[in-house]
């Protein structure tokens, strides 16, 4: 995971990175125990594997699958086994965490389909449909395109961007929210391409190309290896210079994967 801290320094709290969260949590001296196991070490990669109830890590809602990635600001792939349980043993300690990619996301979309039934089970009156018809008209009056046309990322998605939402739904996205079966990235990976302010596609120009091209390869390589730590990068790195194709969102759902198989792994050390 060489070199995702770069990426993340001027972090907040909690900052969206494209399709990555990133949140900043720190234990003070009256913290004894945080609460939290892993089933792997630095160099590997730190995901947590089991959270206590009624701990630090509890409070602070971290959950299965999120990755720690900075320690006292030092990236833990530039750290050694022994560094980092000698670290970890001190206070006060900052940590920076990258959250499981699709949680957040699911939590989102369960809570807007609780939303949608709750309001459908209540009978609106003639003025709440005029308002709600209109609301639809301007939603869509901006977007003419067709919804092929203007496809864009699930970074969008979560970013909860609140432009043409409704041409955003025939991404390979929605195969992956919907526990389908990821597809061939062989075969279904489609073309990147930039989207204007407006939602009109515009052409590449031919660093974007090469740039998109370095992606694709940086991407291969990561899916070949089953590196975590590249497979964020690369989402990253695309996010960062506005790069928008369905090459992330299978970076993405590998990513996530590779989480949960090191969460699942047996625990190697408790703090």
């Amino acid at each position: 995971m060489s070199g995702l801290s770069s990426w993340w320094a001027s972090s907040t709290t909690s900052r969206r990175h494209g399709t990555i969260t990133v949140r900043e949590l720190s234990a003070g001296t009256d913290v004894d125990k945080l609460g939290f196991c892993v089933p792997s070490l630095p160099p590997q990669p730190v995901v947590v594997k089991r959270v206590e109830p009624q701990t630090w890590a509890a409070a602070q809602e971290l959950r299965a699958g999120d990755v720690l990635i900075q320690l006292n600001d030092v990236p833990t792939c530039e750290m050694t086994r022994q560094q980092f349980l000698e670290s970890m043993k001190t206070r006060p300690l900052s940590f920076k965490f990258v959250v499981n990619p699709l949680r957040s996301s699911r939590r989102r979309s369960f809570s807007a389909e609780e939303k949608d039934c709750d309001s459908d089970d209540d009978a609106p009156s003639d003025t709440s449909l005029h308002v709600e018809e209109a609301d639809s008209v301007q939603m869509e009056a901006p977007s003419g395109l067709s919804a092929e046309k203007c496809r864009r990322s699930v970074s969008d998605w979560y970013a909860e961007e609140e432009t043409a939402r409704d041409v955003r739904k025939k991404s390979l996205t929605s195969w992956y929210l919907d526990g389908d079966r990821m597809p061939d990235t062989a075969s279904q990976l489609t073309a990147v391409h930039r989207m204007s302010l407006t939602g009109d596609p515009e052409e590449l120009v031919s660093d974007a190309s090469g740039e998109a091209a370095e992606l694709g390869n940086m991407l291969q390589a990561a899916l070949s290896e089953d590196d975590l730590g590249a497979l964020l990068r690369v989402i990253a790195r695309a996010q960062s210079q506005g790069i928008i194709a369905d090459v992330l969102e299978v970076a993405q759902f590998k990513a996530q994967e590779l989480q949960s198989r090191l969460a699942e792994a047996a625990t190697q050390a408790e703090f």
